[in-house]
């Protein structure tokens, strides 16, 4: 297991649980009504997921030494590379937070 950051409890589970419950209770509102609210999308997609898979997310975030930002305009071109077949390539926005990407290498 990789050492959390300083700083970063090894057992994020008190740091899971406001989460948790706020996801679950966004789950019973109205789904137009949800997707407006902060993280909407994306907890009404993890919400399904047991508190398990919550203290999984939180501490692959709170361990992860950097992230990087992509816009899409940097993802579109590196699927624009000759290398990779225009036909399998693809970009999915997902949750309202992040993006699905891929495409086979050209044979």
């Amino acid at each position: 297991m990789t050492d959390p950051a300083p700083g970063v409890p090894r057992r994020p589970l008190p740091l899971v649980l406001p989460y948790f419950v706020y996801a679950k209770l966004i789950r019973l509102l109205p789904p137009a009504l949800a997707r407006r609210l902060p993280l909407g999308p994306y907890s009404l997609w993890i919400a399904r997921e047991p508190l398990r898979f919550f203290h999984h997310v939180a501490f692959d975030q709170l361990v992860t030494p950097r992230t990087r930002y992509l816009r899409r305009a940097e993802i579109d071109r590196w699927l624009r590379d000759p290398r990779v077949d225009p036909a399998s390539a693809y970009i999915v926005f997902r949750n309202g937070n992040s993006w699905k990407f891929g495409g086979r290498r050209v044979a």
